[in-house]
Order: structure tokens, then C-alpha cells, then sequence
């Protein structure tokens, strides 16, 4: 087992999910300039549920646009601990590694690394949204940080195999 391993970031599977981002925000603006006087649903939800999709799927192509030119390596393992570069941690020490748990979210792996001390990473990110993001994250699946494999090069089973050693061997 090599000592440290860097995952990069797929560049194919985020010009992909860009794309998709992309195809929402333009139905989104579809619904809110198309007359849907006649529509079986109420204007003004309809009008809402554009401007929602606009919002999110706007702000989603901007962060994957970003990460797209970004020249940060997606995720870097090591014999001190994980470092990914989305969420901007740092290192997670695997001493601060309680246990790993997968879920699946709409047919969607999604690895939960469960830390002793969860608040104490939260903190870390610079970015407002990127600390809501993890106090969501702990409210819904108890831990601020999860890691998939849908922007890195690399399938999920790799990826769950390698912080699994990784975990039982340095921990």
C-alpha cells in the first residue's frame, strides 16, 4: 500500500454534472417567462419553484465551475489522515476518525466519516455556506462530513476499500 494517494477531481464527471446544472437553470428560466395562465398548478408556485430551481442549480453550476478550474486535487489519503479539498478541513486525523458509515441517497453512495469531535471541524471552512452546509449535514446523517466519489476519478467501491484500510491500519 502506498503511503500517500491522490484522487483527483474527474473533469469529465463535472463537465457532466455542469451540464445537468445547466439544463435545470434554463428550465427554470423557461417556467418563469412562459405564460402558464392555463397551467393546472398555481402561478405563483410555479413562479417559486422556478426561482428555487434557478437558485440552486445556479449556485450549484457556479461552485462545480469553480471546482472545475480549481487546481486542488479532489481528495489526498494518507498515513496521517484524509484531506478533501471540497468542504476545506484540512487534514482529519484518523485518531479523529470514529467509524465510516455508507448510505445510500437516491441510489447514490455516499460515504459518512463520523469524527469524536464533529464541532470542532466545523469551524474550519471560510466559507458561511460551507459550514451550513455541514451543520445540515450533522442534523440529517450526524457527522459534518461525507465524501462521494461523483466528481473524483475513481468508483466508489476503490474509494471505500482504500479509507477503510487506510482507517484500520493508522488509526
Amino acid at each position: 500500500m502506498n503511503d500517500t494517494i491522490v484522487i483527483p477531481v474527474s473533469k469529465k464527471k463535472l463537465i457532466l454534472a455542469i451540464a445537468g446544472c445547466i439544463v435545470f437553470v434554463l428550465l427554470g428560466i423557461f417556467m418563469l417567462v412562459t405564460d402558464i395562465s392555463s397551467a393546472r398548478y398555481s402561478p405563483l408556485l410555479i413562479k417559486i419553484i422556478a426561482i428555487a430551481g434557478l437558485v440552486f442549480f445556479g449556485g450549484g453550476a457556479i461552485f462545480l465551475i469553480k471546482r472545475l478550474f480549481s487546481s486542488k486535487s479532489g481528495l489526498t489519503i494518507s498515513t496521517e489522515g484524509i484531506q478533501d479539498s471540497l468542504y476545506e478541513l484540512g487534514l482529519i486525523k484518523w485518531e479523529d476518525i470514529s467509524n465510516v458509515e455508507i448510505i445510500d441517497i437516491m441510489s447514490n453512495k455516499i460515504m459518512l466519516i463520523h469524527l469524536h469531535d464533529p464541532q470542532k471541524f466545523v469551524n474550519r471552512p471560510q466559507s458561511k455556506f460551507k459550514r451550513k452546509m455541514m451543520l445540515y449535514n450533522i442534523n440529517n446523517y450526524g457527522t459534518p462530513v461525507s465524501i462521494s466519489s461523483h466528481t473524483l476519478k475513481c468508483n466508489f467501491n476503490d474509494l471505500n476499500k482504500l479509507i477503510t484500510e487506510y482507517l484500520e491500519k493508522y488509526k
